[in-house]
This record gives structure tokens, C-alpha cells and sequence, in this order.
């Protein structure tokens, strides 16, 4: 009689792997490690296969690459969003003080000074631009709040402030640069303007 021998069938539509991960941790510099903790391993198993011997910032590196690409891409996206919004920003307030070159004719006709339409203009554009960001801090802080969990990290008040800033600077300029234009016009000028 023929002695049994034991038998493992595993089916081809699966895969089977047991995998075993290694962890070490030392003061030693990780890439002269593996090579140490690899030999050892062979002394202990020899028949063991070894594979995918790595630190672990190679392994993290391997599998960031697509969320750096990602990251780019949302941050170009970021200040593309951010270009087109001064754009925006300077281009509605830039109308607005525009509009008020006929009022501004007026005004310097019956005798106000030139620093009197400066400001005239500049706190019209001024309130504008708060309206607009305030309604856009709100409304910043509570879409960050809503997708906050999609997302690792937090997007701190240094970001808010920046953007804020930059885009109260962009729009005092829209404000200023035809308000300036506006205080050298000559009135008749100013009043046939359209």
C-alpha cells in the first residue's frame, strides 16, 4: 500500500498569498538595515521568499505620486480660480467707478475739491469690496468646514488672509486707478461722457 501524501489545492480563479510584513525600528539609517535584516532572515528561513525590501519613506513615496499629481493639479486649479477672481474683482469694481464719471463732472463743476471725489469714489468702491468678502469669508469657512473631511489637513487662516488681502488690494486698485483718472478729467469732458 502506497503512503498518502497531503495535499493543499487551491483553486486558480484566486489568489493566495500570505504575506508578512516587517517592521523594524532603529536609530541605524533604514537603508543599511535591510540588507542586515534580509540575511537574517535567510539564516532563520532559507526557503522564504523576500521581496519589496524598502523603507518606509520608499514605500510612502511609491504610493503618493498620484495624490502629489492630484495636489498639483488642485493648487493650479486654486490659482487659476484665484487669477480669475482678481480679474473679476477688478473688473466690476473698475466699471463701478467708471459709471460715476458723469457724477464726478458734475460734482467737480460746481467747485469739489479733487480729494473730495477721491474719496467719494473709494468709499463707494470700499463698500463693495466688504460686502464681498465678508459674504466670501462666510461662505469660505463653511465649504471648508462641509468637505473638511474629505480632506487631510485644514485650510488654516494664513490661507483666508492671504486671499482676503490679495483681493482687497486688487480691488482698492480697481477703486483707485479711476478715481485718480477721474480727479484730472475736465468737467466738460467728464459731463459729455457717456
Amino acid at each position: 500500500m502506497e503512503d498518502s501524501q497531503p495535499w493543499f489545492y487551491i483553486p486558480l480563479n484566486q489568489e493566495f498569498q500570505s504575506l508578512r510584513a516587517i517592521v523594524v525600528r532603529s536609530g541605524v539609517a533604514p537603508q543599511s538595515l535591510i540588507s542586515e535584516v534580509e540575511r537574517e532572515i535567510r539564516t532563520l528561513a532559507p526557503g522564504m521568499p523576500l521581496f519589496n525590501s524598502a523603507t518606509g519613506e520608499q514605500i510612502l513615496d511609491q504610493g503618493e505620486f498620484i495624490f502629489k499629481i492630484g495636489v498639483y493639479l488642485a493648487g493650479g486649479m486654486g490659482l487659476l480660480g484665484l487669477f480669475i477672481a482678481v480679474v473679476g474683482v477688478y473688473g466690476v469694481v473698475s466699471y463701478s467707478a467708471a459709471q460715476r464719471t458723469r457724477e464726478v463732472g458734475i460734482r467737480v463743476a460746481l467747485g469739489a475739491m479733487p480729494r473730495d471725489v477721491l474719496k467719494l469714489i473709494l468709499r463707494h468702491g470700499l463698500r463693495l469690496i466688504a460686502a464681498g468678502v465678508a459674504a466670501g469669508i462666510v461662505v469660505g469657512w463653511l465649504v471648508t468646514r462641509a468637505i473638511g473631511h474629505i480632506f487631510h489637513g485644514s485650510t488654516g487662516p494664513v490661507v483666508f488672509a492671504v486671499a482676503v488681502v490679495l483681493l482687497a488690494a486688487v480691488g482698492f486698485l480697481a477703486c483707485y486707478i479711476p478715481a485718480r483718472r477721474a480727479m484730472g478729467l475736465d468737467p466738460m469732458n467728464a459731463l459729455r461722457h457717456e
